[in-house]
C-alpha cells in the first residue's frame, strides 16, 4: 500500500519543482508557515489541566494505601470517591477513575497488577 503525501510535502515538492518560479515558491513558503504555526502547541486544554490536579490527588491518596485495590474500591473505601471534577463538579465515577489511573500506569507513576482478570492498583 503505498503512502499517502502529507500537504507539507506537497507544498516541498511543488516549490522544489517550480523553483524557478517566485510567485509560487513564495505560496508554498506561505503555506508551510501557515502549517508550523497550526502544528504549535496551543498549551493544555481546562480538562487537561484538571486531571493533572486529580491525578496528583490520586497520588497522594494512593501513597497512604498499603496493599493495591481495583477501581471500584478506590472509590468506594478511600477519599478518591469524595473528588470532584467538571464545571458542575461531578463526584468520581469509575470511568474517570479508570482513565486516569491507567494513564498513571502508563507514566510508570502507579503499579498495575492484574489477578484473574481484575486491575489492582498501587504506588509504584
Amino acid at each position: 500500500m503505498e503512502k499517502k503525501m502529507t500537504k507539507r510535502q506537497m507544498f516541498e515538492m511543488i516549490k522544489g519543482v517550480n523553483a524557478d518560479n517566485a510567485e509560487i515558491v513564495a505560496f508554498c513558503d506561505k503555506e508551510l508557515a501557515l502549517l508550523d504555526k497550526k502544528n504549535v502547541s496551543r498549551g493544555e486544554t481546562a480538562t487537561q489541566k484538571e486531571n493533572a490536579v486529580l491525578s496528583n490527588e490520586i497520588l497522594d491518596i494512593l501513597s497512604d494505601l498499603d496493599k493495591a485495590k481495583t477501581v471500584t474500591e478506590l472509590i468506594n473505601e478511600t477519599e478518591i470517591g469524595k473528588l470532584t471534577f467538571g464545571k458542575d463538579q461531578k463526584t468520581m465515577t469509575n470511568q474517570k477513575l479508570s482513565r486516569l489511573i491507567n494513564d498513571l500506569a502508563k507514566d510508570n507513576k502507579v503499579v498495575r497488577v492484574e489477578t484473574k482478570g481484575v486491575a489492582y492498583f498501587k504506588i509504584a
